[in-house]
């Protein structure tokens, strides 16, 4: 089927206004937990990264030190945060596609359909990075031919470049909605969603298109308000090139303007950080009530049957 696509954005706001409660259960407690780690670990981690950064160029064997020390603590809230979103994402699409609700008021299971999730995951990352493999050694192959066609080599190595640019974009669609294809067939998502999405591409990236721009804005927003300083920091490396002391300088006023929001001495720093929370939360369950919508709406001959 195809998909309506401003009829499933509009469906996905309503879906999240309607059952803004049923989310919060799924969501609230694996986000306090990666919260918490998040809250222990960054100041640690922030400080070693400023120390790679500050003595790497000079000292060498500190930096290496400075990594060593943080790359345990990255570990740690990596696999709590993968932990974490696979459970969120298994219960909001288990509520969006089959209309299963939180029995209780949180919800932290860990069944066959978070590892199905995982395996999709998995699979998936390992497929792009054959696909990212592939399309290096063609484009490099074809853009070293294409440079020593006398003329127009350039443009057409442009061409190229714009054309695998393309096919990565495609791929990346007809995969879209794996993750809530893992839910919706109860089985990895790859197929699923590699035979859904045929002849829907350019309504998925449409689709997608609107909540990236969304996501996008809403972002700025935020790291404006609780960084500020940060974007102009992030202007300055931009500008410093050749400037190893203005670069160093940048990197570090970046990194200090980013740590601030961790100084909990502030109250408004903590009405800061919760109002964030509370708003990223909801963004992130209405990108993972997008992707179900979407299967709903391509798959099933009734899908507002759990929209009303």
């Amino acid at each position: 089927m195809k998909l309506p696509v401003f009829k499933a954005v509009g469906m996905t706001f309503a879906f999240v206004l309607a059952h803004w409660l049923d989310l919060l259960k799924i969501m609230w407690l694996p986000l306090v937990l990666v919260i918490g780690v998040s809250a222990f670990i960054a100041p640690s981690y922030m400080q070693s990264m400023m120390a790679v950064g500050g003595g790497g160029a000079t000292d060498p064997e500190a930096a290496m030190a400075a990594m060593s020390a943080a790359l345990p603590m990255a570990l740690l809230l990596f696999v709590v945060s993968i932990a974490a979103y696979l459970i969120i994402f298994a219960g909001i699409l288990k509520l969006v596609i089959r209309g299963e609700k939180p029995s209780l008021p949180f919800y932290l299971g860990f069944g066959s359909d978070e590892w199905r999730l995982l395996g999709t995951w998995v699979l998936l990352m390992l497929i792009f990075i054959g696909v990212e493999i592939v399309a290096g050694i063609v484009g490099g192959l074809a853009t070293g031919l294409a440079i020593s066609v006398p003329g127009g080599g350039a443009y057409i190595a442009i061409a190229i470049g714009f054309v695998i640019f393309v096919a990565l974009c495609w791929v990346g669609l007809r995969f879209s909605l794996a993750t809530p294809a893992a839910i919706g067939a109860q089985t990895i998502g790859i197929g699923p969603s590699w035979n859904t999405s045929k002849g829907n591409v350019w309504a998925l990236f449409f689709y997608w298109l609107i909540w990236g721009l969304i996501f996008f804005i809403v972002e700025v927003v935020l790291i404006t308000i609780l960084m500020p300083g940060y974007f102009q920091a992030m202007g300055d490396i931009f500008n410093s090139a050749g400037d190893p002391e203005r670069l160093q300088s940048a990197s570090e006023a970046m990194t200090a303007s980013a740590m601030a929001m961790y100084d909990f001495s502030s109250p408004l720093n903590i009405v800061k950080l919760a109002a964030s929370a509370l708003i990223g939360t909801f963004l992130f369950a209405t990108f993972a009530v997008a992707g179900g919508v979407a299967w709903r709406l391509m798959t099933d001959s009734q899908p507002e049957k759990h929209f009303d």
